[in-house]
């Protein structure tokens, strides 16, 4: 790109950043102050573990000055037959621009970048978006109003059919909807906003000699699978293999941190995943066994990850989905704001095996 500006209507010929150059990309974006909040899913770590079950990346971006682009790492997989691939963008894309003309025209670039993708044999392109509003008290946490999520996804309808695709509502892969925690007024003031019963679950927690503390190595992997199997058995949820665990923990690397609770015999109580962005630090997975859930153990895990995110300089603490209405009620516990997101879109490259793609997802159950 010259920086040049460009017309929807051009033929725009889109860059394709490498993994270092989409990670240096985002991060001069947030070191500017251009990008205040970064999803791990836009992480090359991200990419990196999903490669492991058969996903490529392609990190595609529309650029009129290195200050204002769009672009986006999208994750690309064969389908079956001869549907061709999806390419699946998940919150993103992402805009970096001085005004809202500028982003108008990049998301436009993008749009008709996102045509190139037909090299790759992509057949269907879903974007699930990263834009998110806030939940107002009393409005439904677990399935946002169509009114609070519309005017996220405007911008992207218009860039897509003004790129001539084909456009359709899409399920959703990611949450709908997560509580975000400022972590900017600093870690007290923060712990100053839980729930009283979370503070005195804490604290009974401590004094009953329980320590949250990070454990790396090959012990992380074993110690991580131990307790989801025990969460699994409780709740019902597929055991994943020691394998998930050890390449999502070798992908994500000091991107990463897992905690760990033992008691005075050693034995696990309780683990907590949380992965990290220049901007944000998110909840990922965790758990207790039964004995960790009586001794409170996932309140002091919790409490511990989002001190360490503090002192680590994370400006946000995500705790990751609100899928249900008891969930949604005890996150809103550690304070912050419920969050909802923009929601998917679906672009046909081919508008032939478009449906057919849509119907093969829906029966995988991917985006439900």
């Amino acid at each position: 790109m010259n920086g040049t500006p460009h017309h929807a209507s051009e033929r725009v010929l889109p860059m394709r950043d490498n993994a270092d150059a989409w990670s240096a990309r985002l991060a001069r974006a947030v070191g500017a102050g251009q990008l205040d909040a970064l999803s791990f899913i836009q992480s090359v770590e991200h990419a990196r573990g999903h490669a492991h079950t058969g996903w490529e990346a392609v990190r595609l971006v529309a650029e009129a000055t290195p200050d204002s682009w769009t672009g986006g790492q999208l994750l690309l997989r064969h389908l079956p037959g001869l549907l061709g691939r999806i390419a699946y963008l998940p919150r993103g894309p992402i805009t970096v621009a001085p005004d809202e003309a500028a982003a108008a025209q990049t998301r436009a670039m993008f749009a008709a970048a996102l045509r190139d993708l037909r090299s790759d044999g992509v057949s269907l392109i879903r974007l699930e978006l990263g834009s998110h509003r806030v939940i107002s008290a009393g409005e439904d946490q677990v399935a946002p109003p169509e009114a609070l999520t519309v005017p996220l996804r405007a911008p992207w309808l218009s860039a897509l059919t003004g790129a001539g695709f084909r456009i359709h509502r899409a399920g959703c892969v990611q949450p709908r909807s997560s509580r975000l925690i400022n972590l900017q007024p600093g870690a007290a003031a923060v712990a100053a906003a839980y729930d009283p019963e979370l503070r005195r679950y804490e604290a009974q927690a401590h004094d009953a000699g329980l320590t949250a503390v990070p454990l790396g190595g090959a012990d992380a992997a074993i110690s991580l699978k131990e307790i989801m199997d025990a969460v699994a058995a409780r709740t019902g949820i597929n055991r994943r293999p020691d394998l998930y665990y050890r390449n999502l923990l070798a992908a994500y690397a000091d991107a990463a941190e897992l905690l760990i609770v033992r008691d005075a015999q050693s034995a696990l109580l309780g683990a907590h995943l949380a992965v990290f962005t220049p901007t944000t630090s998110t909840h990922l997975m965790g758990g207790a066994t039964d004995e960790g859930l009586l001794r409170r153990v996932p309140v002091l895990l919790q409490a511990e990850a989002i001190r360490r995110a503090v002192q680590r300089g994370a400006r946000t603490f995500d705790l990751w989905g609100l899928p249900t209405a008891g969930l949604a009620a005890n996150k809103a516990k550690w304070g912050g704001e419920a969050h909802a997101y923009g929601g998917a879109i679906d672009a046909d490259l081919d508008r032939l095996r478009g449906p057919l793609v849509r119907a093969a997802l829906r029966l995988r159950g991917f985006g439900g």
